[in-house]
């Protein structure tokens, strides 16, 4: 990564950008990071806005758990099927091949340097 990100925001947008260059979707994403989530998501959650599919984290804990759950919601993003937004289907919550991109994200990110993503590296 070019640049070292100052604040835990801008740092989760290089995190954004590293999983953008390495994991792709089958649809064009864009990522919201918010202070805290209104209604029933906890952390954070991935949906369909038009032709893009649309990642909302909350930024107000721990910067490694937003790490995590931005992760964790962009193996949905990998995964997504159109045809779950027809009548007839419902996205599933943990679809089949979501593990699998987990897994895979999380084995990359572990051979990464974390440093270069933390606004406060671990010295």
């Amino acid at each position: 990564m070019s640049g070292e990100a100052r604040t835990n925001r801008g740092s989760l947008r290089q995190v954004e950008g590293w999983l953008r260059a390495n994991f792709p979707t089958p649809l064009p994403v864009r990522v919201r990071v918010v202070a805290k989530l209104r209604g029933g998501a906890r952390h954070g959650h991935c949906k369909r806005i038009g032709d893009h599919l649309q990642i909302t984290i909350a930024l107000g804990w721990c910067f490694f758990c937003a790490v995590d759950k931005l992760c964790h919601e962009w193996a949905h993003a990998a995964v997504y099927q159109p045809l779950w937004e027809s009548d007839e289907w419902v996205m599933p919550d943990h679809p089949a091949g979501w593990g699998d991109v987990l897994g895979k994200i999380e084995d990359a990110w572990d051979e990464s340097d974390v440093n270069e993503f933390s606004p406060r590296p671990w010295k």
